[in-house]
């Protein structure tokens, strides 16, 4: 669905989708895992904005393929081509150990 919308396009695309589905799920909070297809490269998304956006919709749990240190929310490691970090995401972070 993504990859056919121009580049442009996708990060709307996207919030679209995931408010549309939310919605039909119940009750919530909903189970978002396996989320490293978000991370493409090719997509052109901010994932931390969509789950975001999307938890606007319904309350979510994000298992998220990273780390949390010092206020800094990292995706993969620094080597990973798809490495990635926000600084103080001003979402509420549960680390499980």
């Amino acid at each position: 669905m993504l990859l056919s919308e121009t580049p442009q396009r996708r990060s709307r695309a996207a919030r679209q989708w995931m408010k549309t589905h939310l919605r039909e799920m119940s009750p919530d909070p909903i189970l978002c895992t396996n989320i490293d297809l978000l991370f493409g490269l090719t997509l052109e998304l901010d994932p931390l904005r969509l789950m975001r956006d999307a938890s606007r919709v319904a309350r979510l749990v994000v298992a998220w393929p990273g780390s949390y240190v010092n206020d800094v929310l990292a995706y993969a490691v620094p080597d990973h081509s798809h490495y990635r970090t926000w600084r103080k995401p001003e979402v509420l972070i549960k680390v499980l150990e």
